[in-house]
């Protein structure tokens, strides 16, 4: 039996450590460790054979060295705001409206609970950007969209002047929205993101590792390509605030990239309430796709998923001190 544990956990966290570099790396190590009954009978192992086991001395070494890389994430992105003088509060809300929507009142009226200052969407069509103003034109005084027929238009609404917009495409399709807003006399940096869906492979699951390799090397680029642009102007704003649909799961390097040089709104990884997709009539939203992310002199007061409506993601909700 022992022999058993003992090739069980060497297995387990040898392929943790390796699956951090591979296509979908730290899969085993973020989503199943570290839990309590795995470190209860590493913890026991030790105390019954440590000596003579140089195999267990392999696992004890590598899942200390992978919790002290996670640690060192969380301190560094943690590290990465600072409270603001003067504060006020700011409501921010990112929504992937879904383009197909064929219930768009329902959404609306998501929105409409909450009311934010400032709104950023994805998957923003012609017939979406009609709707909204239709409905909070008089809320919203300032715009920067962009619409498109399918899933890549995007836009920002606000009750604050908008200035400075560019927009970062990729094949002449945009995946990042960058705009200023002054807020408080404070200069705040926004950008509206809708990194390249990996929705292809998963539809074609005979072609998956292909097309999820290729997706995840696109996404990849469109990060490094929003770094470049906004991290060296961070010292020309007093925050910056990085939300919207990264079709990016926290596991993945990707994100760790992104959260070395910015704080998650919600930095429990475990907390499924926080989960915003996929939302459908079938299961409960499992995964989360969409995030809000800042950096600056900046502290989050309040983030949550808004349930219900009639897209396949949930809006999400901070409420924030600048």
């Amino acid at each position: 039996m022992k022999f058993i544990i003992y090739k069980g956990i060497l297995f387990l966290t040898i392929l943790c450590g390796i699956t951090q570099f591979l296509l979908i790396p730290g899969a085993f190590w973020n989503f199943l460790f570290p839990i309590l009954p795995t470190l209860l009978i590493l913890f026991y192992c030790l105390i019954q054979d440590y000596r003579n086991s140089l195999m267990l001395k392999y696992a004890v070494f590598l899942l200390l060295l992978l919790s002290l890389i996670e640690v060192g994430f969380y301190v560094k992105s943690i590290r990465n705001v600072k409270p603001p003088k003067d504060p006020k509060q700011l409501t921010i809300m990112t929504y992937n409206l879904l383009f197909s929507n064929k219930s768009p009142k329902l959404s609306l009226s998501i929105i409409k609970s909450v009311e934010p200052d400032i709104l950023l969407v994805q998957e923003l069509t012609h017939d979406w950007e009609k709707l909204l103003l239709d409905e909070f034109g008089d809320i919203y005084k300032f715009k920067a969209t962009h619409p498109l027929k399918g899933a890549h238009g995007i836009g920002i609404f606000s009750k604050y002047k908008i200035s400075n917009q560019s927009i970062i495409n990729n094949s002449n399709k945009p995946f990042a929205q960058i705009a200023e807003l002054s807020f408080n006399n404070k200069k705040v940096q926004f950008i509206n993101t809708h990194l390249a869906s990996p929705a292809g492979a998963v539809e074609n699951k005979h072609d998956f590792f292909n097309l999820y390799s290729k997706n995840y090397s696109r996404r990849k680029k469109e990060v490094s390509e929003i770094m470049e642009i906004t991290l060296p102007l961070s010292n020309k704003y007093d925050c910056q605030i990085l939300a919207g649909d990264l079709n990016t799961l926290r596991f993945e390097p990707i994100f760790k990239k992104i959260q070395i040089n910015w704080q998650n709104a919600t930095p429990r990884r475990y907390d499924f309430s926080h989960c915003s997709f996929p939302n459908t009539n079938k299961s409960k939203p499992f995964i989360t796709l969409d995030y809000i992310m800042a950096r600056g002199k900046i502290k989050f007061i309040h983030t949550k998923t808004i349930q219900g409506a009639s897209s396949d993601h949930l809006a999400i909700v901070s409420k924030i001190m600048i």
